[in-house]
C-alpha cells in the first residue's frame, strides 16, 4: 500500500521509543507507528523515558520525543539516551517552526524535526530523514 504515492506504508523495523507529555498525542502516533510496522514504547516524560531506555537499549533503534515536556525537555531528554547509546537516532516533535528547531539542534547528528500536528506522510519522512531502520 502506498501513501500519496510516495512512500510504504508498511516498512519500519524494530522498536521506537516515544516520548510525549501528551496522552492523546502518544495514542495517535503510537497507531501510526505501528501501523507502518514499528513496535512502541511510549512514555509520558523524558525521566521515564531515560529509565526506560537504560533497560531497553539495546532493542530501541530512534526515539521520538516531544520538544516541549515538564520537568526533562526532547533535548535534554534524548542528550541522556544517547549517554547511552551514541548512535541513537532521533526525530523531535514541536509545534513551533521547524527552522527554529534545527537551530537548536543543530550540534546533534542523526536528528529530525517534525512539526505538530503532522501527517502519516510526514511522519515517515522525518523517520528515514534520522536514519530509522526501514525495509
Amino acid at each position: 500500500m502506498k501513501l500519496r504515492g510516495k512512500m510504504p506504508c508498511r516498512g519500519g523495523r524494530g522498536v521506537i521509543l516515544l516520548v510525549d507529555d501528551e496522552a492523546s498525542v502518544r495514542t495517535v502516533c503510537s497507531l501510526m507507528l505501528t501501523r507502518i510496522g514499528y513496535e512502541v514504547i511510549a512514555a509520558e516524560e523524558g525521566e521515564q523515558a531515560v529509565s526506560i531506555f537504560r533497560e531497553r537499549a539495546p532493542d530501541i533503534r530512534l526515539a521520538l520525543l516531544d520538544l516541549t515536556m515538564p520537568k526533562l525537555n526532547g533535548v535534554d531528554t534524548l542528550k541522556l539516551l544517547r549517554e547511552v547509546k551514541p548512535d541513537l537516532p532521533a526525530v523531535i516533535a514541536s509545534g513551533y517552526s521547524s527552522q527554529e528547531i534545527r537551530t537548536r539542534l543543530q550540534d546533534l547528528p542523526r536528528v529530525s524535526v517534525i512539526q505538530k500536528p503532522y501527517t502519516m506522510q510526514r511522519l515517515i519522512e522525518a523517520l528515514m530523514e534520522s536514519g530509522a531502520t526501514w525495509s
